[in-house]
């Protein structure tokens, strides 16, 4: 088995990592032995003790002018656990990716949204073939800020509970707060949802489960009807499905921990990109100020 595969396979054991990061970490050491395999050799178990500083500073500055700070920290942390997992079976003696010098801080992005307006646009841009599951896909995004692997988990009986539970981020169980209105049109689409002794929530033309895939595929149908523009992230549509929740929330002044505990966000840190948003409306406030008719 190829040293990266062994690694994968342990990846695959890991307790709390969810398969995310699992995916990510496995792409970032392969796209790592890529870049050595072209410029120095290949990574294996007898020549891996071999890698130098040198060559993982190489690797991050073929990212540093597309990817920015935040994907190079994710692919040092992914090398790290790598050489990590190499030290651990004995193939090296010190954890190379350990003497990296503190990388410069992530420039803050403000995350990309959409606004109730084009929101509404979104959900009339639905397409026919699954209209009523597709809208209400898109609908839940957008009130409730879940993830992908969050919506793809929830059952029919997600209804009959106050806040519903959810496999999150770290295969970790946390609430969602459904508004009565959303779970009222929930209660509408079940009704009108093919009979079937599947549990899921949302289901593939062939009856089982949807696919993470086919979600992802059905916003970025609806998006592009809609006319709306994804710079190319179309990888993103989902995501930005939550950040347009999130958007919503700082406009109906919800407060930023009211907000990490909607989005389940174990660090306010993380949910500290949505602050812009906050101060946009505060300057709105204070320039449509009543005080200004009399200046």
């Amino acid at each position: 088995m190829l040293l990266i595969e062994e690694y994968k396979a342990y990846l695959d054991g890991v307790e709390g990592k969810s398969q995310g990061t699992i995916k990510q970490y496995y792409n970032s050491v392969k796209l790592f032995s890529a870049h050595m395999k072209a410029n120095k050799f290949s990574i294996t178990r007898e020549t891996v003790s071999k890698i130098k500083l040198s060559d993982v500073y190489s690797f991050l500055g073929t990212l540093k002018d597309t990817n920015g700070n935040g994907t190079r920290k994710n692919k040092v942390s992914a090398l790290k656990s790598f050489i990590e997992f190499c030290k651990d079976i004995d193939l090296v003696k010190h954890n190379v990716i350990l003497d990296i010098k503190r990388l410069p801080s992530q420039e803050k992005r403000v995350p990309e949204y959409f606004t109730i307006e084009q929101c509404k646009l979104l959900l009339d841009s639905v397409g026919s073939r699954n209209k009523d599951r597709d809208k209400m896909i898109i609908l839940l995004f957008i009130s409730t800020g879940l993830r992908l692997a969050e919506l793809c988990s929830l059952d029919v009986n997600c209804v009959d509970s106050v806040n519903p539970k959810v496999t999150g981020k770290g295969d970790k169980e946390r609430p969602v707060y459904l508004s009565d209105t959303i779970r009222e049109i929930l209660k509408e689409y079940i009704a009108k949802r093919p009979e079937t002794e599947e549990k899921a929530l949302f289901l593939s033309e062939r009856g089982n489960r949807i696919s993470h895939s086919a979600v992802q595929r059905l916003c970025k149908d609806a998006i592009k009807r809609a006319g709306l523009n994804l710079d190319g992230k179309t990888d993103m549509c989902v995501h930005i499905l939550r950040h347009t929740a999130a958007s919503i929330w700082i406009n109906d002044d919800v407060d930023i921990r009211t907000i990490q505990e909607l989005l389940g966000h174990k660090d306010i840190s993380t949910t500290q990109i949505y602050t812009h948003l906050a101060k946009k409306k505060i300057q709105q406030v204070i320039n449509n100020s009543s005080l200004i008719s009399i200046l």
